[in-house]
């Protein structure tokens, strides 16, 4: 019998990224499917799966129901020994969950969302020949909806038939009626429209040689194109057809294609625009080849010109507007003679943008591979670009919107000169203040590679408690539900340093103003102290911060508490705004006769890891807000904080030693 999925309980830190362009992290613990899998005899008259050919259902409350509240459905497929299966469950209406057994029920994999978003994409090799089975399932429990399954075709695949004379067709030889857009010459890049359905794809011919080691077919797009390709003939069937296929949903796509998939002869690549919501729009597709082991560049002079903005004077600036689904937009700057540096300013952008440069000619596919880019936690982002110019010549600058959201923005450009110095922040509390208005002014944000999370003053001299989290590449364990994984650093190798933003309580939002890196770590205990270092100009920090003592007391049950912090549950442009919540202490959960958590009705989000859970009576610190659970179950979220009675007494004479105060049990100043 295999562990049911309800047997464990799931743990989300709270802490998740809310930047698409950054590695996503969502802390869980691994999550195990339970199923009574049919006899043999049974097994044989399931639905079953041919490869190429999608498979189309719906998941509805009548279906069977696993113990933990999750329906499914079962198929078979016949496999053969060795053979490289994929199969993709994908849907518009629940978070995919796939497993593959053998026909004994021993469970051989599983997937929940390497298909991108919450789509299933499961990979592996065959053990033996013979049946398996296929079982489409959801991660939560009472998901119903509609789904696709498909048993994809690859590389290993057998080839299309060739032509009568045993030869492989030619590109001028095209049979299949449908005919072409066009030819591509290999590092020649072309441009095309396509337009909603039935004016939605083109299609075009790339003859491969037999000394080519690769194929790279490269798509830039302003809206969400995708790349299909088959070797030797046309596709009719884009879910059935295509050898390869590069569907991810941004504006640049590109297909690798080498080794044994690689063979002498026509290549058919379609482009196209599979929503039904998208009017299309204008693309550059460049087919590169490498032979003799030379990696291929895919590049082009120019944007696409319905991706320009315009065109900026050295010295000026210009106030630019992205549209819902603009993934890239270009400026155009003309570096004057003997110019040796360009500064880039990106400032008072309403959205996480970022920026990329490269001079006229060598702009890559790749965003990711621009020579030059500044994609940093910062809202406002900076470029400083070693032009030499000894003639006049172009340079190309382009605003990221990795959210593909609206978002307004200014860009500033200088020759030779600085950028303005970012803006000082002096956050200061009046003596009168209350235990809350302290509490609140006390609350950072702390923006990392990872994403946002939230951060607590607790020293006048920038000493931060938080979740490990926060600041680390981490994944939960049990029992304790403690974090492993590595800190986050820089390509240098030292530790990254992390954004911290301030709180403007009249406005509700952080603002970011310092620099702060990783001081101690406690990983079994999902804790980390941070301290500030400078400002956003390098500067040392000016003056005293606003803090927060912390009590080392033990908590009392049904205590009333405060939890503030930085949650993700509305956005005021890139800002999460500032969050309070009132509750209980209503349960701990100990491990090894320690308690490691308070658990709590104050409600916690995302984004909250690592802030304030106060007493409300006095303002005072007793816990970390940490972790978010799901009981599958109870059907019920959890919220749970670190209590500060597990800091280490290092940490606390770092504290003291910084001008903050820990009490144990003694009224709160």
């Amino acid at each position: 019998m295999f562990p049911t999925r309800s047997a464990v309980l799931e743990a989300l830190a709270v802490a998740v990224p809310v930047w698409p362009r950054r590695c996503l992290v969502v802390l869980a613990a691994v999550l195990v499917l339970g199923l009574a899998l049919p006899p043999a005899p049974i097994a044989a008259s399931l639905s079953p799966l041919e490869r190429g050919i999608p498979v189309e259902g719906v998941l509805t409350d009548e279906d069977p129901v696993l113990d933990d509240g999750t329906f499914f459905h079962l198929y078979a497929l016949e496999g053969r020994e060795g053979e490289q299966l994929r199969l993709r469950l994908s849907s518009p209406d629940v978070d995919a969950f796939l497993v593959l057994f053998s026909l004994l029920g021993d469970w051989l994999v599983s997937d929940d969302d390497s298909g991108g978003g919450t789509d299933a994409l499961l990979e592996a090799t065959l053990p033996e020949d013979g049946t398996y089975l296929v079982a489409v399932n959801t991660v939560w429990a009472g998901e119903t909806g509609r789904y696709t399954l498909l048993w994809e075709l690859g590389a290993t695949d057998p080839a299309p038939p060739l032509d009568g004379e045993g030869d492989a067709l030619t590109a001028a030889e095209d049979t299949s009626g449908l005919g072409v857009d066009g030819f591509l010459v290999p590092g020649q890049p072309v441009t095309g429209v396509v337009g909603a359905f039935p004016d939605h794809y083109r299609t075009y011919v790339v003859e491969v040689p037999p000394e080519a080691d690769s194929l790279v077919v490269s798509l830039q797009a302003k809206v969400d194109l995708d790349l299909f390709v088959r070797f030797r003939h046309q596709m009719e069937d884009w879910t059935e057809d295509p050898d390869h296929a590069a569907v991810t949903p941004a504006g640049l796509e590109e297909l690798v294609i080498d080794g044994a998939a690689l063979r002498a002869g026509p290549y058919y690549i379609d482009v196209a625009n599979l929503l039904s919501s998208s009017s299309g729009g204008p693309f550059v597709l460049l087919a590169t080849l490498g032979v003799s082991g030379d990696e291929p560049r895919a590049l082009v002079a120019r944007p696409v010109e319905e991706q320009v903005a315009g065109t900026l004077d050295p010295g000026g600036g210009a106030d630019g507007v992205m549209g819902a689904g603009d993934l890239v937009q270009f400026w155009a700057v003309d570096v004057p003679p003997g110019a040796q540096t360009l500064e880039v300013g990106l400032f008072d952008a309403s959205g996480p943008l970022d920026l990329v440069a490269a001079p006229e000619g060598a702009l890559p596919f790749d965003l990711e591979a621009f020579p030059h880019g500044a994609m940093t936690a910062l809202a406002n982002e900076r470029l400083s670009l070693p032009v030499g110019a000894v003639q006049a010549s172009r340079w190309w600058i382009g605003v990221v919107n990795w959210e593909h959201a609206p978002a307004t923005y200014r860009l500033e450009v200088r020759v030779d000169e600085p950028l303005p110095p970012h803006p000082t922040v002096r956050p200061a509390v009046p003596p009168t203040a209350s235990p809350l208005q302290r509490a609140l002014a006390a609350a950072v944000q702390i923006a990392s590679s990872l994403g946002l999370g939230s951060g607590t003053l607790v020293s006048p001299d920038g000493l931060i408690l938080t979740n490990y989290h926060v600041v680390a590449h981490c994944a939960i364990t049990e029992p304790a539900f403690a974090c492993a994984g590595e800190p986050l650093r820089a390509a240098d190798g030292s530790l990254e340093r992390l954004v911290v933003g301030v709180a403007d309580v009249e406005q509700g939002v952080a603002v970011q103003a310092y620099y702060a890196v990783l001081e101690q770590a406690l990983p079994e205990y999902d804790l980390a102290l941070l301290r500030i270092e400078t400002d956003l100009n390098g500067c040392p920090p000016p003056g005293a911060f606003p803090w927060v003592p912390i009590d080392l007391a033990p908590v009392a049950l049904g205590e009333e508490v405060l939890v503030i912090g930085y949650p993700t549950i509305a956005r005021a442009g890139d800002r999460n705004p500032l969050s309070l919540t009132r509750g209980i202490v209503s349960g701990f959960t100990t491990h090894q006769g320690r308690r490691v958590l308070i658990q709590t009705d104050a409600t916690i989000n995302s984004g909250n890891s690592g802030g304030l859970m106060v007493r409300a009576r006095d303002g005072v610190l007793i816990g970390v807000p940490s972790d978010v659970r799901y009981d599958a179950e109870l059907f019920e979220k959890q919220d749970y904080a670190r209590p500060v009675q597990l800091l280490p007494a290092a940490w606390v004479e770092l504290i003291e030693a910084g001008g903050g105060r820990v009490l144990r049990g003694e009224a709160a100043p």
